[in-house]
C-alpha cells in the first residue's frame, strides 16, 4: 500500500492502526528511525523508566507501556513518558502490508500483526508480543505478580547471612553471601552451546557455568565454579512473575521464564543456555 496514505496530519511521521486497536507511529528522527507502539504490557514486565518520576519499582524501574525499536538492538518494551496519545491512522485489513519511515508493518490475520526492520521484528497474536531477539511476553500476567521477602531466601546454620534464590525447574539457582568486607554474588548457569573462558586462577581456559558479580568493576560475568557446588544448597523457588531484592541485587524471574538480574548499572539475563549482559 502506498505509505502517504498512512501520513500523519499533525507531524512529520505515520501511523497505521491494526484490527486489536493497537497503533503505532513511525518517523525519522535525529538519531534514525523510531517508532512508538503504545501496548498493555503485563504488571510484570519491568523496564527501566525514562525518566526517574515514572518508576514505580526498585532500581528505577516502571510497567513497560510502549513497544520502541532502537538501531542494533531492536524490538523492545520501553517505559516511556509520552505528552499526547498518538492518533488511530488507517487501519490495516488481514494480508495488507505497508512499509512507513523504513519499517515494514503487516496486518497477518485478524488477531496477529507484526513490524520489521534490518533483520529485527516483532509479532502481536492474541495480545502476547514476542520479538526475534526475546522471549514472548503475555499481554496478562500468568503467574503471580509479586516482591518476595528476602527473609524466605535465607539459608539457617550459616555463619555470615547466606541466601539462596532458585530461578528454574532444573534447580539451578543464585547464591548471596554477606560477608563482613564484601558481598558475593554466583548464579548456576548451564550454558549451551559452551563458553570457554580463561581462569587466572588455575592459569586454564575452562567452561564457564557460572555468573558472577565482580565488585571490583561493579559488573556481571561468566566464571567457573571451583567450590564443587557445595553451596548451592536449595532453598525456595522464585516462580514466573515474582522478584526479590537481596542486598543490591534485584532477582526477577520473567513470565516468559527468563532470569534476570540487576545491580547498580549491570544487569544480566539467562534464558535456554544463553546470557547476556549489560553493559
Amino acid at each position: 500500500m502506498p505509505a502517504e496514505a498512512f501520513r500523519d496530519d499533525n507531524s512529520d511521521g505515520y501511523t497505521v492502526t491494526f484490527s486489536d486497536g493497537t497503533t503505532c507511529a513511525a518517523w525519522i528522527g535525529n538519531e534514525g528511525p523510531l517508532i512508538d507502539c503504545p501496548f498493555k504490557f503485563p504488571e510484570t514486565t519491568l523496564v527501566q523508566a525514562e525518566i526517574p518520576p515514572m518508576a514505580t519499582h526498585p532500581g528505577n524501574k516502571a510497567v513497560a507501556n510502549v513497544i520502541r525499536y532502537e538501531a542494533g538492538e531492536g524490538f523492545a518494551p520501553k517505559a516511556l513518558y509520552t505528552e499526547r496519545p498518538i492518533e488511530p491512522g488507517r487501519k490495516l485489513i488481514p494480508g495488507e502490508k505497508v512499509t512507513l519511515a523504513g519499517f515494514t508493518f503487516e496486518q497477518i490475520s485478524g488477531s496477529s500483526f507484526s513490524g520489521s526492520r534490518d533483520g529485527y521484528s516483532f509479532t502481536v497474536t492474541d495480545g502476547k508480543f514476542t520479538s526475534n531477539d526475546s522471549e514472548p511476553v503475555p499481554n496478562s500476567s500468568t503467574g503471580p505478580d509479586s516482591n518476595r521477602s528476602a527473609e524466605e531466601f535465607l539459608l539457617p546454620g550459616t555463619s555470615v547471612k547466606t541466601y539462596s534464590v532458585i530461578f528454574d525447574e532444573d534447580q539451578n539457582n543464585c547464591f548471596i553471601n554477606l560477608s563482613s568486607s564484601e558481598v558475593y554474588f554466583s548464579c548456576g548457569v548451564p550454558l549451551d552451546p559452551p563458553v570457554i573462558i580463561h581462569n587466572e586462577a588455575i592459569g586454564k581456559d575452562v567452561p564457564a557455568d557460572i555468573v558472577v558479580f565482580d565488585n571490583e568493576s561493579r559488573k556481571f560475568r561468566l566464571s567457573q565454579d571451583l567450590s564443587g557446588g557445595t553451596h548451592y544448597q536449595p532453598k525456595s523457588v522464585l516462580n514466573p512473575g515474582e522478584s526479590v531484592t537481596i542486598a543490591d541485587f534485584e532477582i526477577r524471574r520473567e513470565t516468559g521464564g527468563a532470569l534476570s538480574v540487576e545491580s547498580g548499572d549491570s544487569s544480566f539475563t539467562y534464558l535456554n543456555g544463553k546470557t547476556t549482559f549489560s553493559p
